[in-house]
This record gives structure tokens, C-alpha cells and sequence, in this order.
């Protein structure tokens, strides 16, 4: 089988709603249930028990100096197996030093979480500039944690369909 890979990697917003990753839809669905009249829920307010089926999915990343950095606390074994760097415990100004292609349009993507506290949707498309990516593609929702009115940490749920082979 050939597998077709588009030369230049693709981001595109979708609604939140059109999310379809079952993953990625329990994650957005966790959140929503805990947000109650709040906007987003606390970091404090994330349980691990009542999301085990999907943690190996999801990303907590540390909001750091107002949105300048991340540090990502804690990767789920599917994601960090999405990627040829070492994500765990690192900040992702670090991380985009080894992976200069990939990992600045997800700064992008968090800082815009970060800044304008709401839930954002992607679909990303890992094409021949994508380095150290080792998935064709990725759904994700990026979700903000905080509380009066600051975003403190993100979290991400997302569904790799990874290469053949990897």
C-alpha cells in the first residue's frame, strides 16, 4: 500500500461539536461536566479516576508567565508516542529547539486557549515537514483550567492515527 503524505503539514479549526475522536469527545465531555456555571474548571477539579480510559490520551500543560511558555506536565503514553522528542516535563519553547516544524503552531494553539479561555478544536494533518511526528493525522481539543478569570493550565485530549510501522 502507498500512503499519500502532503508535503506541507495542515492545522484546521473545527468546531468543538464536530469533534468525532471518541477519545477526544469523552475528554471535551469530562470537561464540560465540571465546568458547571464556571467557565472552565479548576486544575484541582481534574480526577484522573473518572477519565482512566482515556488519560494515555491527554496532555496537561502548566500556562507559565502569562501565556509566554508551557511546560508540559504530564503526557499520556499515546501522545508521547506520537512523537520522535521527549515531551514530558519539559517547556515547549525547549521542545521547539529539537522540533522546529511541529511544535510552534501548538504554541499557538495553547496560548490562544490560554488568553481567550475557551475550547478550541483541531484536525491536524502531519505532511513531509513534520520531522519528528510519527501520525498521518490528529484530532485534538484544547481546553482550558483556571479560576477567576485566569487560565493556569491547558489540557489537551487528542487521537493520533499513527504511520504504518510505528
Amino acid at each position: 500500500m502507498v500512503l499519500y503524505v502532503p508535503a506541507k503539514s495542515s492545522f484546521e479549526e473545527i468546531p468543538v461539536e464536530q469533534m468525532e475522536a471518541k477519545p477526544v469527545v469523552a475528554g471535551y465531555r469530562y470537561w464540560l461536566s465540571l465546568c458547571g456555571a464556571r467557565p472552565y474548571p479548576t486544575r484541582s477539579d481534574m480526577r484522573p479516576q473518572p477519565i482512566r480510559d482515556i488519560l494515555r490520551h491527554l496532555v496537561l500543560i502548566q500556562v507559565i508567565d502569562g501565556a509566554a511558555d508551557f511546560m508540559m506536565s504530564i503526557v499520556g503514553d499515546e501522545v508521547q508516542r506520537a512523537y520522535d522528542v521527549p515531551l514530558n516535563h519539559r517547556l515547549l519553547s525547549d521542545i521547539i529547539l529539537e522540533a522546529p516544524t511541529v511544535f510552534p503552531g501548538w504554541m499557538e494553539r495553547y496560548r490562544r486557549t490560554a488568553l481567550d479561555g475557551l475550547p478550541h478544536g483541531y484536525r491536524v494533518t502531519s505532511g513531509l515537514d513534520g520531522g519528528v511526528t510519527k501520525f498521518i493525522q490528529r484530532e485534538a481539543v484544547v481546553l482550558p483550567l483556571g479560576a477567576d478569570g485566569e487560565v493556569t493550565h491547558v489540557v489537551t485530549f487528542g487521537k493520533h492515527e499513527l504511520r504504518p510501522g510505528t
